[in-house]
């Protein structure tokens, strides 16, 4: 039973990611956008990272993505009933004929098992950060001064937490998820909100990487400010810095490397596997994934 559910998960996951997280971003901007007009009604995320790769944010849901999330899951439980109904009347055909075989005849056959009916309890249909789930692409990047890449994409306001880079291959997902541990800030209407750059911990821009060893685990990945202007046309712009804050753990949906975001002073630290607001010095929850 886990097994099957966490592959339909890992099947939702594959139709919701780059395809509906793609479609929460309203724009992704290229190095043609030389001239940035802000829409008021449109937040704006900036971000750097120091090799070119895909960033997922979620964002926490508002009313229409709860409606969003109802639609989605009434949907997948209609599709599971008509489904059970099917596996129903098969069921029942086999039990009739496995009930009018004599016991000596039964050797080598299995008994037919009835169909679980679905329930508002044993769904299986998106969660709410699946929903909301937003996806700044690997390509096109804002801008390029390698090792360096810069991305802009215009979203919805609201607050936002990093999910981490995953990428879809040929061979699956891949990347890295920040489940164990990331930071949220505010997107607000006709603002950019620059992130810093994500980078390595422990490594310069443009610096050597250590050597690693084989199989070993990741690199702590860091969010930390980027020393320099932001690009000529961003200058003149409501271009401010993100306020983070502690976020609470997520679900791995994508089954990649699990990591978190090395601790920030001030933002987020950690006692063994808990996660610390370092506002108030209290335990986060886990985000739970569910809504009313």
């Amino acid at each position: 039973m886990i097994k099957r559910l966490s592959l339909a998960i890992a099947a939702m996951a594959a139709l919701l990611v780059p395809a509906a997280a793609s479609a929460q971003v309203i724009r992704q901007f290229t190095r043609k956008d030389l001239t940035i007009q802000v829409d008021p009604a449109l937040s704006y995320i900036f971000y750097r990272t120091q090799a070119q790769a895909p960033m997922i944010f979620i964002r926490e849901p508002d009313a229409a993505d709860r409606a969003d999330w109802r639609k989605a899951r009434d949907a997948a439980l209609e599709k599971a009933r008509r489904k059970y109904r099917n596996e129903l009347h098969t069921y029942e055909s086999a039990m009739w004929t496995w009930n009018r075989t004599p016991s000596s005849a039964r050797a080598g056959l299995v008994k037919p098992v009835a169909p679980v009916e679905p329930t508002e309890e044993n769904v299986v249909s998106p969660t709410m950060e699946m929903i909301t789930m937003t996806e700044g692409r690997i390509s096109p990047a804002f801008f390029k001064a390698k090792p360096v890449f810069g991305f802009l994409i215009a979203v919805k306001p609201g607050t936002y937490s990093i999910y981490g880079s995953v990428l879809m291959t040929g061979n699956g997902f891949g990347g890295i998820c920040l489940c164990m541990g990331t930071v949220k800030f505010d997107a607000k209407p006709g603002e950019i909100v620059d992130l810093g750059i994500f980078a390595t911990h422990g490594v310069a821009v443009g610096g050597p990487f250590p050597r690693m060893e084989p199989y070993g685990h990741p690199l702590p990945t860091e969010l930390r400010p980027f020393d320099g202007p932001p690009p000529a046309p961003l200058q003149g712009l409501p271009v401010h810095p993100a306020v983070l804050r502690a976020a609470g753990k997520f679900p791995n949906y994508f089954g990649v490397t699990i990591d978190r975001i090395h601790p920030m002073q001030g933002v987020l630290s950690y006692r063994r596997d808990t996660i610390i607001d370092e506002r108030t010095g209290q335990p986060l929850a886990n985000q739970s994934g569910t809504a009313d």
